[in-house]
């Protein structure tokens, strides 16, 4: 599957070392980096699961990228957060049909979990 770069600009880490690590800083300045390519994604084309973001652990972090529809075919943005892995096996490997499973899978996953939050 084709991998894309985001056009939006990610975030430095060593923007938020400065006297101290600022986490709430750094994480918002992440998400609000994902909401652009988010919105950068559905811009490209519409698709069902245009802006949906996946994430492919490994180890103690993730490749994160969000699915996109560009030049008529579903692809992927990479996200550059954390340290900005990819997985290339995944980007070589992946299915349309594999991305529609996992969305759902995950859309399945934070429902639950949203439940059990409101729950407690």
């Amino acid at each position: 599957m084709k991998v894309f770069k985001a056009t939006a600009k990610a975030p430095n880490l060593m923007d938020y070392l400065k006297g101290g690590y600022d986490y709430a800083g750094h994480e918002a300045a992440e998400e609000k980096y994902r909401q652009e390519v988010i919105a950068e994604a559905k811009s490209y084309g519409k698709h069902a699961l245009a802006g949906e973001s996946i994430r492919v652990p490994y180890a103690d972090g993730c490749a994160e990228y969000i699915v996109a529809k560009i030049q008529n075919k579903v692809s992927l943005i990479h996200l550059a957060v954390g340290d900005a892995w990819r997985d290339d096996r995944f980007e070589r490997l992946v299915t349309v049909a594999e991305l529609t499973r996992v969305v759902a899978q995950n859309k399945k996953f934070k429902a639950a979990r949203a439940a059990l939050v409101g729950k407690a």
